[in-house]
Order: structure tokens, then C-alpha cells, then sequence
């Protein structure tokens, strides 16, 4: 598993730092890659002009199977597959009532096809549920020893680690049909405060 971890930080050690660039580059024009951040429209004097560049977490995901299907390329001994909004393999009850099955972001599988890592990707630092039920689902998945949240945010302040680690560790209680299974979850948190990408907080839920 730990030939994996290399692996898969090696990985998105890449998608943040390309990301990082295509965000200071006005969102587009890098090599090696056709991606890039769109703008929001809005009305100015009555025209309607571009806006900001919209940062989601779409762009996220997709620089990290980009970066990740280049990585398999250059580093043939590691064999794996990948699968996108994949349906659980637990039940939950995050809103409401009743269990129902939900989905997580990626997931990486092996030469098997069984699941070696779970991935959720989040931006900017949305609510406090948005944070807990991912870090939830990945907590309490059956299959797959690796699990990571991948946040990336625009800016930051001396609050804003705390506010996403506080948000991650939120009890509210959620509910599984399997609650025996309980795994860590590795969290990666990235500003582009800076032309280069600023890792925020690292650390792992137990």
C-alpha cells in the first residue's frame, strides 16, 4: 500500500501545482493540457462583460485524471484504473431519513479492478456539511485501504485552515448501514494565494 501512497501524492502534488499555474496564467494557456478556468459573466453599465475566473472543484478532477492518466503513462510498473461519481459500497443517512447509497468523486482500482483509493475533491471552502459528509463516506467506505479529501481554495487567511479541519471533524450525526468499518482519511488543503501553490493543511482524521 505504501508503493500506492507514493504514487497517488505524487499525483496530485502535480494537479496542484499545475492547477496553481493555469490559475495565475488568467486561467489558461499552459502546455500540455487544454483545461482551462472559465469566467463568470455579469452585468456592467448594462453590458454583460466577463467576470472572475470561476474556480470549482470540476477543474480539480479533471486535472487529476489528466495528471494522473500522464503519470500511468511515464510510470508503466504502476498498473491502475479509475472511476469516476462511483456508486458506494455503504449506505448512508447524511439528510433526512433512511440509508441510501451515494457516490464518491474518484476512485483508483487496481490490475483487479477492486478499489485501492477513494477521493473526494472539494473548492473554496463551502458549508460545514458539504465538508463532513464527504470525510464521512470516505471514513466509512468498505473497500479501499486509501482515502483523501483534496480541497483547493483561492486565497487564505489565519483562520482558513482551521475553519476546513474544524468542518472535516464536524459530528453530526451521520449515519451507516456498516459503522464497523472506520478507515483515516488523509485531507490535502492548497491556496493560490501565491504564484506558487501553498499547501495549508495536511493531516489525517483518524
Amino acid at each position: 500500500m505504501e508503493n500506492h501512497k507514493k504514487h497517488i501524492m505524487a499525483v496530485i502534488e502535480k494537479t496542484l501545482s499545475k492547477l496553481n499555474s493555469l490559475y495565475h496564467r488568467d486561467g489558461g494557456g499552459l502546455e500540455n493540457t487544454r483545461l482551462i478556468f472559465p469566467r463568470y459573466w455579469v452585468t456592467k453599465e448594462g453590458e454583460r462583460v466577463e467576470g472572475e475566473l470561476r474556480v470549482s472543484e470540476q477543474e480539480l478532477r479533471f486535472m487529476f485524471v489528466e495528471e494522473l492518466n500522464k503519470y500511468c503513462d511515464a510510470h508503466r510498473e504502476w498498473e491502475v484504473y479509475y472511476s469516476v461519481e462511483t456508486p458506494t459500497s455503504n449506505s448512508y443517512q447524511l439528510t433526512g431519513e433512511g440509508q441510501q447509497s451515494g457516490c464518491i468523486d474518484l476512485c483508483i482500482h487496481g490490475k483487479d479492478f477492486k478499489r485501492i483509493a477513494l477521493i473526494e475533491f472539494k473548492a473554496l471552502n463551502p458549508s460545514e456539511h458539504a465538508h463532513a459528509k464527504d470525510a464521512f463516506k470516505l471514513k466509512h467506505e468498505i473497500e479501499g485501504e486509501l482515502r483523501y479529501f483534496i480541497e483547493i481554495v483561492k486565497s487564505h487567511d489565519s483562520k482558513t485552515d482551521e475553519s476546513i479541519v474544524e468542518k472535516l471533524k464536524a459530528k453530526k450525526g451521520y449515519k451507516a448501514h456498516t459503522m464497523d468499518c472506520s478507515h483515516p482519511v488523509s485531507y490535502i488543503v492548497a491556496s493560490f494565494k501565491g504564484e506558487q501553490e501553498e499547501i495549508i493543511a495536511t493531516d489525517v482524521i483518524e
